[in-house]
């Protein structure tokens, strides 16, 4: 009965630990500008083609199949958001991505395109700029979850991954001959 008493109560704290991430405000110097962000909007010649996947705990990969994939000009407000969202990496677990205030004009100055089932992606007629193209990928792994019963309890643990977003930088001379290859993963 004891032992019981002690997963029960393990199980409450961790249960604890997790908690529903609150939307804040992100703190950046610069306001959006659409003027800096225009560039997005111009037609270009330029065509980028990538690949977003996210490599599992078990080194396995898991495509971003019919995720969103997100173009966006890397202004000044992006980059210093950008710096927020990502604490200065290039991927994300899913449960440190932290959810914040956007400017109401910043998703109006982005292009989107939906990933394949196996994770490629397009991007065509990119006009010159540097740009971020983010998306994130969705999963759930049964196998990173351990369901604890005691009686009349029953707690659902996360113990592993569940995908995450990632982004890369990409600059776009409009020199290109070719497309643009680029690998959206957070196996660096």
């Amino acid at each position: 009965m004891r032992s019981l008493a002690i997963v029960i109560a393990a199980a409450v704290a961790l249960a604890g630990c997790r908690s529903t991430p609150q939307t804040t405000p992100v703190a950046t110097a610069a306001a959006f500008d659409p003027a800096e962000a225009a560039y997005i909007k111009k037609t270009g010649a330029v065509s980028i083609h990538g690949h977003a996947f996210w490599r599992d705990d078990k080194g396995g990969t898991v495509n971003a199949a019919g995720e969103i994939v997100r173009l966006v000009p890397a202004t000044r407000y992006a980059r210093e958001r950008f710096a927020v969202l990502y604490r200065g990496q290039r991927s994300l677990p899913t449960s440190q991505i932290p959810r914040v205030d956007v400017d109401p004009q910043y998703a109006d100055f982005t292009r989107t395109t939906r990933a394949e089932s196996t994770g490629r992606f397009e991007f065509d007629n990119v006009a010159p700029g540097v740009y971020f193209v983010t998306s994130q990928v969705n999963y759930r792994d049964k196998d990173a979850y351990v369901q604890l019963n005691a009686g009349s309890f029953h707690q659902r643990l996360r113990t592993g991954n569940d995908g995450g977003a990632m982004f890369e930088t990409v600059t776009v001379s409009g020199k290109e001959e070719k497309p643009i290859k680029l690998v959206l993963t957070n196996d660096r």
